[in-house]
Order: structure tokens, then C-alpha cells, then sequence
């Protein structure tokens, strides 16, 4: 691990552990893909070399380079230029593919905007329209992995 990388990956993982099991519990078959989760999350956060305390998306650029983007109270993603993460030249990306946004009492939730190819849950082939964020919940859009991530300091909910 890069000597610049922040102290508390260990904690961040251990705080994310809570919000799978949660997000999986109906359904004991869905261990495999709450530890999917954990595994992407676990190498992102491991190669991402500018990882803030702040609630971000972490994704993986053509480069192989992790990113880390805060979300503030929204952030969207899509081809279009004037998205806080965009891929131009990707033609899977819908101009506007979905959006991240941060709720009056202190949730996230993903959104897609009528994207072409949908917006999924890691481990799931239902596009989703809106869905409720918990920590290290990974979502797939247009050829693309993000994983939503919040400090421990952060759970204010």
C-alpha cells in the first residue's frame, strides 16, 4: 500500500461489513455477492491514491488508475462534459447515466436518468431507478465499476 494512502482502509472496510449484510440479508444467497462487494471494494480502496474522508465514488479509469470523486450533494455521471465524472468517447455511457445525491437527512441515493443500458447493483441483472446507498455498495454502468464509499465519521444515519 502506497505510503501516502490513508490510515483507516482497515476500519473503512470493517465499517462497510454492517451496510452488505444489510443490504443482502433477505436472501442468504446473496453472501456471495455481498463478498463480491467486499472484494471490489477491498482492491479499490487498497490502489486509490487520493481517497478523502468525504462520501465519494471510487472507479477505475482506462488506465487502470482508481479515482476517488466526493459526491457533495450530487454528482452525476455520463458521457456529457458537464458531468462531475465523464467518460466522452464511451458509448456505452449514456450522456446523462445516473447520478449519486446526497438526501436532507444525511443518505445517499443512485438515481439513473433514462440511460440506455441501465444502472445495476453489483451481482444484480435488475436495472435499478432509484436505490438507497449503504456503504460499499458497488454499482455497474455503462462498462464501468463505482463504489460508494463514506467514512465512519460520516454515518450520520
Amino acid at each position: 500500500m502506497p505510503k501516502d494512502h490513508p490510515d483507516y482502509t482497515d476500519a473503512q472496510i470493517e465499517a462497510v461489513l454492517p451496510s452488505l449484510l444489510q443490504t443482502h440479508r433477505c436472501d442468504p444467497r446473496q453472501v456471495d455477492v455481498a463478498f463480491s462487494h467486499l472484494l471490489v471494494l477491498a482492491e479499490m480502496l487498497d490502489q486509490c491514491p487520493n481517497l478523502t474522508r468525504e462520501p465519494a465514488v471510487l472507479f477505475r479509469l482506462k488506465d487502470d488508475e482508481v479515482r476517488a470523486v466526493p459526491i457533495g450533494n450530487m454528482l452525476r455521471v455520463g458521457r456529457a462534459d458537464d458531468c462531475e465524472i465523464s467518460f466522452p468517447g464511451k458509448r456505452e455511457m449514456s450522456r446523462y447515466h445516473f447520478r449519486i445525491q446526497r438526501h436532507d437527512d444525511g443518505t445517499y441515493s443512485a438515481t439513473d436518468t433514462g440511460s440506455a443500458n441501465g444502472t445495476f447493483l453489483l451481482g444484480s441483472q435488475t436495472r435499478i431507478t432509484s436505490h438507497e446507498l449503504r456503504n460499499g455498495n458497488v454499482i455497474e454502468a455503462g462498462g464501468v465499476t463505482f463504489t460508494f464509499v463514506r467514512s465512519e465519521d460520516d454515518q450520520t444515519v
